[in-house]
């Protein structure tokens, strides 16, 4: 999904905006420092996971290794510990720290993320100068 792809699937949703935030590919196409998202990750509240876990009609199996809630191959999950949330805000969304991101994507150490973690570097050094 390119941005204006992703928006009109984040808005298709309909979910509260002060209970999730967009996570990995999504946040970063979000800033511009990715031209696609493959899906749509969020991590979510524990009220909006459990209505989400209700909308979706899913179970324990449908939940990964990571514990994301797998939903269709456009949408996934994570149920946050807290309703506090911890990450920041891209006009009107929630998004992932980048630091966050970064920090993910180097220890994963996958040889597809290094485009991300120049263009992710490369934005944090601007904004700090």
């Amino acid at each position: 999904m390119n941005k204006e792809e992703l928006i009109a699937y984040i808005e298709s949703l309909n979910l509260p905006a002060e209970e999730y935030y967009i996570l990995s590919s999504g946040c970063l196409t979000l800033y511009g420092l990715r031209d696609v998202a493959g899906d749509l990750d969020i991590c979510v509240t524990p009220k909006l996971g459990e209505e989400l876990i209700k909308r979706y009609n899913l179970t324990e199996s449908d939940r990964n290794p990571g514990n994301f809630y797998h939903v269709d191959d456009k949408f996934e999950f994570v149920i946050n510990d807290s309703d506090k949330l911890n990450c920041d805000k891209l006009g009107i969304y929630q998004v992932q720290k980048l630091e966050d991101t970064l920090k993910f994507k180097r220890a994963r150490q996958k040889k597809r993320d290094l485009e991300d973690i120049a263009n992710i570097e490369k934005y944090l050094a601007s904004k700090n100068n």
